[in-house]
C-alpha cells in the first residue's frame, strides 16, 4: 500500500464509518507501519495500520463548507428574530450585542481557522491561539490573565485509546485529561 501523509482514508476494520486525512506514519511498537488520522467531518482523532486502511476520493469540501455557512444563516435568522443581532449606524454593519470576548484555545489550526472565521462573520471579539492538547493546562492560566476574556473555549482533537474498555477513565482517552486540567485551572482563574 502506498498511503502517505495527507491522503484521505477510511478504516477497513470499522466499516469505512469516517473519512480522515493522514497526519502522520509511524512505526508502531511491533515496527509495523501505522498513521495518525485526523477525522474529516467528525473532530475525531485515531490511529490505525495501514494495513487497515484503504484510500478514497477527497470528500467536496465545498459542500461541507456550504452546509457550515447554511447552518451559519440559520443561526443568524434565530438570533435576528431574537433581538439579538442589531444594525451599527457608525459602522452600517451589524453585531452581536455580546458582552466580554471569546479566549479560543485549540489544538487544531483548520479547525481554530474555521472557528475565528465565525467569529469575524459574526463580529465576536476573541483571541484564538493554536496550542497543542497536551501544552493547554499550562497556558491557560497566562493567556486569561493576558486577554481577561468572557467566554473561554478549549478544543482539540480526543479519542479512546485502543483497548481501553472503562469509558469513565480520563486515562482511557487521548487528549480528555488535558482538557480536564485545562479546565480546573481555568477555574482557578
Amino acid at each position: 500500500m502506498n498511503i502517505k501523509s495527507g491522503d484521505f482514508v477510511v478504516r477497513r476494520s470499522y466499516d469505512r464509518d469516517i473519512i480522515f486525512k493522514v497526519k502522520q506514519i509511524f512505526k508502531d511498537e511491533n515496527g509495523s507501519l501505522s498513521a495518525i488520522l485526523k477525522g474529516v467531518e467528525l473532530r475525531l482523532l485515531a490511529d490505525a495500520p495501514i494495513s487497515d486502511l484503504e484510500t478514497v476520493t477527497p470528500p467536496d469540501t465545498n459542500a461541507i463548507c456550504q452546509e457550515e455557512r447554511h447552518l451559519e444563516d440559520l443561526l443568524l435568522q434565530h438570533t435576528v428574530a431574537k433581538g439579538l443581532w442589531r444594525g451599527d449606524e457608525e459602522k452600517d454593519g451589524k453585531f452581536f450585542d455580546f458582552p466580554g470576548k471569546v479566549l479560543h484555545l485549540d489544538g487544531d489550526n483548520e479547525y481554530l481557522n474555521k472557528c475565528l472565521a465565525a467569529y469575524e462573520r459574526f463580529k465576536i471579539p476573541h483571541h484564538g491561539l493554536l496550542i497543542p492538547e497536551k501544552e493547554q493546562p499550562k497556558a491557560v492560566s497566562y493567556y486569561l490573565e493576558k486577554y481577561r476574556p468572557g467566554i473561554l473555549v478549549i478544543t482539540g482533537h480526543d479519542s479512546l485509546l485502543k483497548g481501553a474498555t472503562d469509558l469513565n477513565n480520563l486515562d482511557n482517552y487521548r487528549s480528555s485529561a488535558y482538557f480536564a486540567e485545562a479546565t480546573k485551572k481555568a477555574r482557578q482563574y
